[in-house]
């Protein structure tokens, strides 16, 4: 038996994790867990290109929003391309955010294949396509078994 207040002494068991050693597991969990998402999320390309022209819808129509009454933003929807249109043409001046470009190019072995033409918003976020106002939602699909969903009358982009 040892004195009051002493240690006692150890039967060959460890007392715990240094930091280090608690920094490097916790490292090492995280490169594991990175590396299993991958894997289990395959469709994050796809996922990458619904959510681009998600964004570049909400673009148009809130620059459409913020103009006056008689113009209109929207979006040429192609095969394999979209893009941005000011009252009806490509715009010149305007660029779709984080790009340097009108137009944006879909990935190799992506293309829409339903939903093509113009789809435009007017100065309160109405949208049209092809110049006639939705009668009913418009979806947009990939080739890749993703869809984007205009709202008539809205024009909320889901």
């Amino acid at each position: 038996m040892g004195k009051i207040g002493e240690r006692p002494k150890s039967c060959g068991v460890p007392s715990g994790f240094t930091f280090i050693e608690l920094i490097a597991v916790i490292a090492i969990l995280g490169i594991l867990a990175v590396t299993a998402i991958s894997f289990i999320s395959p469709d994050a390309e796809p996922m990458a290109v619904e959510d681009a022209l998600k964004a570049h819808l909400r673009f148009a129509q809130a620059r459409a929003m913020s103009e006056d009454p008689q113009g209109s933003w929207g979006i040429q929807l192609n095969a394999n391309s979209y893009v941005l249109l000011d009252n009806g043409a490509t715009a010149t001046s305007t660029v779709f955010p984080g790009t340097d470009s009108a137009t944006y190019a879909l990935p190799a072995g992506v293309s829409i294949t339903g939903g093509n033409g113009a789809l435009t918003f007017d100065y309160r976020g109405a949208p049209s396509f092809n110049g006639t106002p939705l009668a009913a939602n418009h979806v947009v699909t990939f080739s890749i078994g993703r869809s984007v969903t205009i709202t008539k009358g809205t024009g909320y982009v889901q």
